[in-house]
């Protein structure tokens, strides 16, 4: 098999001071997929090149690249930036050598309100996205060089032992009322009110604005603990040892596939979401976690009360977890056959 074409990736790579480790992530670990599977990978880091003053910087690289006879581009950024590129690559008549990779869930939303024009993705080697659904969607659309694949990590297993109950939560994805901490907040209290004994840990970055350091300053029981680096089985035995389930109440719009879901299942942990986009497709309500209703802390207070009360065997759900999450390994879904698939080798 052939895999020695010259392939560009485009992708933001870095974190530079802002929340956006989910897609910085998933950057990382396709880039370095690529470059474990083909022998001449090149890459631009689109960080610093996202403000409007650097595009023509960021156009002359692309223009380097096509020049020094690059066969295909891996495109994997927010929607405007992406769109952006596609549309320079297109002026040279490189449609049927990009690869986009879809970031988040609202990418065929925005193209049906007229937001992103149709015509820049029509006629692309493929369109990656996340769920069934935008697929689907997009096809409707007239756009038919499209496929699904899930978020995914690299997939580390760990020892599931005899754990004492904790009745105590998880949160641990970037912090901001769009990702449901404002819900999580709103049912510490009503708990406390009731006089129950619990604790919520809160990991990720703080979206500069949000005061949420503040909000729970009056809350003893929630607690604020960082960010979190999960690389070793180690790091996930400790979640699985030190926690009862993960909270995850998102409403966040451009919501796709959520990492923290998979990390919550590597931890081995149930994982309590909302009926929020395309989440019914990743959490299996009552088997794998919970779906609750969007924006309702009275419904997530009576689930966690529920979970502390002793209501659910924790123990089953999170085993079933461990082995559910290896539908979402990295090198199993980005395989040989995969690249083959798209024509690549």
């Amino acid at each position: 098999m052939n895999k020695t074409k010259k392939i560009l990736f485009a992708g933001r790579l870095v974190i530079d001071n802002t929340p956006c480790a989910g897609e910085v992530v998933k950057n990382q670990l396709l880039l370095r997929r690529l470059k474990n599977v083909f022998v001449n990978v090149r890459e631009i880091n689109l960080t610093p090149l996202t403000r409007i003053s650097r595009k023509p910087i960021l156009y002359l690289m692309l223009l380097w690249n096509i020049i020094k006879g690059v066969d295909c581009f891996f495109v994997s950024t927010f929607d405007e930036l992406a769109e952006d590129i596609i549309s320079f690559l297109r002026k040279f008549g490189k449609s049927s050598n990009i690869y986009y990779w879809v970031i988040g869930g609202g990418f065929a939303k925005r193209i049906t309100f007229g937001e992103l024009n149709i015509e820049n993705y029509k006629g692309l080697a493929q369109i990656i996205v996340e769920d069934i659904d935008i697929e689907n969607e997009l096809r409707k659309l007239g756009v038919l060089e499209v496929s699904t694949v899930p978020n995914f990590k690299p997939v580390l297993s760990i020892s599931p032992c005899e754990k004492k109950k904790q009745n105590s939560f998880l949160y641990l994805a970037r912090i901001t009322p769009l990702k449901g901490c404002d819900i999580i907040l709103s049912a510490a209290r009503t708990l406390n009110r009731r006089g129950l004994k619990f604790t919520i840990d809160f990991y990720g970055f703080i979206e500069k604005g949000y005061p949420f350091e503040e909000y729970i300053a009056d809350i003893p029981n929630v607690n604020f603990k960082g960010t979190l680096s999960l690389k070793s089985e180690e790091d996930y035995e400790r979640l699985y040892n030190n926690y009862d389930a993960l909270l995850f109440p998102t409403y966040y719009p451009n919501e796709g596939f959520p990492g923290t879901i998979i990390d919550g299942y590597m931890a081995g942990l149930p994982v309590i979401t909302t009926q929020w986009r395309y989440n019914q497709h990743i959490v299996e309500d009552k088997k794998s976690g919970w779906l609750i209703p969007v924006q309702d802390s009275d419904s997530l207070a009576v689930l966690m009360e529920e979970i502390i009360s002793g209501k659910y065997n924790l123990d089953d759900i999170g085993l079933y977890n461990l082995k559910k999450v290896r539908q979402y390994d990295v090198d199993a879904l980005l395989n040989d056959d995969f690249f083959f698939r798209l024509g690549l080798i």
